[in-house]
């Protein structure tokens, strides 16, 4: 006994947690739980391996996330593009072309999304502003196709798609959507033409210091300012400056959002078994991942190339939306219950004092092993000792910072009359 507690040794200590956990109680529940009745060395570290390692919690618990990965900026226009639809009245849609240097953004009115009108619409831009290097796309029909990847290889552009479900990924552009929207929603609850409102306000924000770079996406575009209604002067434009300011700017928002989000490294390396997210959910019953385990075969930073292992197929996703799944022993984790048979089967001896007369010291507590006896029949005996049978500590002893204009030696005279 412990304090009224009931020592359990290591042969049950499996069975007490799948007790503990066979409503499926969250972790904080079964540590209560056990902490009432029974006791045993690292109970909680083994509470919260039992946890996470339990494959039907897995299946409705929250997804991880991932840190952000801010992408480079180019160090020219018009270099990398991303380019995306978004749908303004029925059967109408906006082809949005966003530079990653400048954040000059082009649209263009498309009556239907086939590859061969976005081909054409894009011969229309390029005519102007040239090929550029790289194009960052989702996995839209129009994008996937064939036709639109002969277009892109037969002139020199890398096509970059994004993982699917992933539309933060082309974030750039999806804000812009967002923005042009707010402003046709406008004109169209005014009454107004919003072709006209649309024009008005791609010369305002081309015209206008972005937020990052601190220049207008026409000065970083073109070199110059287009001119507006607003009476002004030419200034010069430093791109080295606007690369830095995209940096910091970044940097700023990627520790933001980590911290927001509570943003944690992933551990999904190749060779593991994950469960996959259901991205589109049924109803509020739907679990959160899929009960069908998939292999990853490839890791490219936050993509994941994976592959079913009961139907064979093989496919993209987001490390957001993938959970490594359980180990077949809960208990056997890093970390957990040592094999070192010189325990004598009590978990996580190697850390504590040993005083080599059978005995271990651990949190003011004595552990008696009986070397002869079996594990599985292992009798544990804690007994609280006394302060005083611990040894000094020592962690170097400092003077407080406010103390720095006393004289301590003074003090201690007068103490010691």
């Amino acid at each position: 006994m412990k304090d009224q507690r009931i020592v359990i040794p290591r042969s049950l200590q499996n069975q007490v947690l799948k007790l503990a956990h066979d409503p499926h109680l969250g972790m904080s529940s079964m540590k209560r739980r056990l902490r009432l009745k029974v006791w045993w060395t690292r109970m909680d570290q083994m509470v919260e391996d039992f946890v996470h390692s339990c494959s039907e919690c897995i299946l409705v618990s929250e997804p991880n996330t991932a840190p952000i990965t801010r992408s480079i900026m180019p160090d020219g226009p018009w270099k990398k593009i991303a380019i995306d639809y978004t749908e303004v009245v029925s059967g109408q849609h906006l082809l949005v072309v966003t530079d990653y240097f400048s954040r000059y953004v082009e649209t263009i009115l498309i009556q239907s999304m086939t590859a061969k009108n976005t081909v054409m619409k894009l011969r229309e831009v390029f005519a102007r502003f040239g090929y550029p290097h790289q194009i960052v796309c989702d996995n839209g029909q129009p994008f996937s196709s064939e036709e639109f990847s002969l277009f892109c290889k037969s002139n020199g552009i890398n096509l970059n798609h994004t993982v699917p479900y992933a539309p933060f990924q082309n974030g750039l552009v999806e804000r812009q959507n967002r923005t042009l929207l707010k402003t046709i929603r406008i004109s169209v609850s005014m009454g107004r033409d919003w072709k006209t409102d649309l024009l008005d306000y791609l010369h305002a924000y081309r015209s206008t210091p972005h937020a990052v770079t601190n220049y207008t996406p026409s000065e970083l575009m073109f070199g110059w300012n287009i001119r507006d209604r607003i009476p002004g002067t030419t200034r010069n434009v430093d791109i080295e400056k606007a690369i830095d300011n995209d940096k910091l700017a970044k940097e700023k928002g990627r520790k933001y959002a980590d911290t927001k989000r509570r943003a944690t490294s992933c551990n999904i390396d190749v060779g593991d078994l994950v469960l996959v997210k259901n991205v589109i959910r049924k109803n509020k019953l739907t679990p959160t991942f899929n009960t069908q385990e998939h292999e990853v075969i490839k890791r490219e930073g936050t993509r994941l190339h994976l592959k079913n292992l009961e139907t064979g197929v093989l496919s993209n996703r987001h490390v957001n939306h993938a959970k490594k799944t359980a180990c077949r022993n809960p208990l056997k984790t890093q970390g957990s219950i040592s094999e070192d048979k010189s325990n004598f089967g009590i978990p996580y001896l190697d850390s504590f004092q040993n005083n080599n007369n059978g005995t271990y010291i651990h949190n003011n507590v004595f552990i008696f092993t009986d070397e002869g006896k079996n594990e599985d029949a292992l009798s544990v005996t804690p007994k609280r000792v006394n302060e005083e049978s611990f040894p000094e500590n020592r962690r170097q002893k400092r003077r407080p910072a406010y103390l720095a204009d006393y004289q301590l030696n003074q003090i201690e005279l007068i103490n010691n009359k």
